[in-house]
């Protein structure tokens, strides 16, 4: 009795462990999950291996590429430009004797300004609305380059923007101003190298005498002289921060600009510029470029706008030993072609050769054929280039110590000057 019971329990027991039909469910679960599992960690593990390969290829392709295409034609040289020679243009007179026509001064160009006479709260103001890490950065500013890139890839501005003041300048000298990564590739890494071969004065001086500020002015002197008849010395604050205002648009913050619809008003050419002004002062003032009273100053200055320099607004100076005045021709005692210093009364003659610094007609289809010229030497057409372009080549005709020989005939060019001041002279036609 006892040896059945427990044959009996031991059923029961052996009944008792059998897998119910839950856990064999259950089994058979984990059976497939972990077969799905190797599946796809074999995947996983094979795209891995074929992402890291793409990599690896991606890398050398791009180092080569970088290499070849871009880090080779990366250079941006200044060398053939940074001349300080006078030219000359000669013509040969009725006697068969070669004569000077015009001299093409080194030492004041008609346009250029040197870094060192370039006023500081000119460059502060650039700098403010233009760069603001411009002293911190070797030539590409990555925070605003890659901010812009984020814009751009999450559906904001087309453009790539974020360049600093060097790589506007590579754009300008270059007029590579394509859309295109490569483009902005080619940019920043001429950018870089283009500050370790120059300092930021270098690239200030260039900015400044190349830009575009409308009204067919290259340059913040001959900009000074168009919008305010002043000498770039003379002005204030208020007039540097309107000036450097344009040309972030110069169709728009032009002063003397026609009145349309901006930002959903109808504004002059000078209320445009204005907004903009009193915002290239703010950043001024919050960069600690001026004080806030001289922000105050300068917003509360009424803006003038006035083209041409009138000659009594002309700059001149007392080359008398240990006096060194500079002012306005204004400021001096006037004697017939002389002018007296007020500061130590010593006379200061008028140089006879001023007409040299104003180009005649002539003079300038001399300098564009020069130009051309040249151009063409350096593998490039002159009716592609930009004015900014150009502007480098006048500036290194100007400066590079040329003799350069006309096919002036001065006996027929004073017939001709003496008819077009006297137009009664001209013979009657039936015409």
């Amino acid at each position: 009795m006892t040896n059945e019971n427990n044959r009996r329990r031991n059923q029961v027991s052996r009944q008792s462990w059998k897998p119910s039909r839950t856990l064999r469910l259950l089994k058979g679960i984990w059976t497939g999950a972990y077969s799905v599992l190797k599946i796809v960690l074999g995947a996983l593990a094979t795209v891995f291996v074929i992402a890291a390969v793409c990599v690896f290829a991606f890398v050398g392709i791009l180092a080569a590429y970088l290499e070849n295409d871009i880090i080779s034609s990366a250079g941006f040289e200044l060398e053939n430009y940074e001349l300080n020679q006078t030219s000359f243009v000669y013509y040969i007179d009725s006697d068969g004797d070669i004569q000077v026509l015009q001299k093409l001064y080194a030492d004041i160009n008609r346009e250029w300004v040197s870094f060192e006479d370039l006023p500081e709260d000119l460059i502060h103001a650039t700098v403010a609305i233009e760069d603001k890490r411009f002293f911190e950065h070797q030539g590409v500013d990555w925070f605003t380059t890659v901010k812009a890139c984020v814009n751009m890839f999450l559906g904001g501005d087309s453009q790539f923007g974020g360049s600093s003041i060097t790589q506007q300048l590579i754009k300008n000298l270059t007029t590579e101003d394509s859309v295109t990564v490569q483009r902005k590739v080619m940019e920043i890494f001429r950018a870089t190298k283009f500050e370790k071969q120059y300092d930021k004065s270098v690239v200030l001086e260039w900015y400044l005498n190349t830009i575009y500020l409308g009204n067919r002015c290259y340059g913040v002197k001959s900009a000074a002289a168009k919008y305010f008849g002043k000498e770039l010395e003379n002005l204030t604050v208020a007039e540097f921060a309107s000036l450097i205002s344009i040309t972030n648009n110069p169709s728009i913050f032009d002063p003397y600009g026609n009145t349309f619809k901006y930002k959903g008003e109808e504004m002059t050419g000078q209320e445009r510029n204005r907004a903009r002004q009193v915002n290239v002062l703010k950043e001024m003032c919050n960069q600690g470029w001026i004080s806030r009273e001289k922000y105050e100053e300068a917003i509360a200055q009424e803006m003038v706008f006035k083209s041409g320099i009138a000659p009594e607004d002309k700059m001149a100076e007392c080359t008398h030993e240990g006096c060194g005045y500079r002012g306005t021709v204004g400021t001096f005692s006037a004697s017939g072609k002389d002018l007296f210093c007020p500061k130590c009364g010593f006379k200061v003659q008028v140089d006879e050769d001023a007409s040299q610094y104003y180009y005649s007609w002539f003079v300038d289809t001399v300098l564009e054929d020069v130009g051309r010229a040249l151009a063409e030497k350096d593998g490039m057409l002159w009716d592609t280039m930009s004015n900014a372009q150009r502007e480098v080549y006048m500036h290194m005709i100007q400066k590079g110590g040329f003799n350069i020989y006309s096919t002036l005939d001065m006996e027929v060019q004073k017939q001709v000057d003496t008819i077009y001041n006297d137009l009664s002279q001209i013979p009657e036609t039936r015409g």
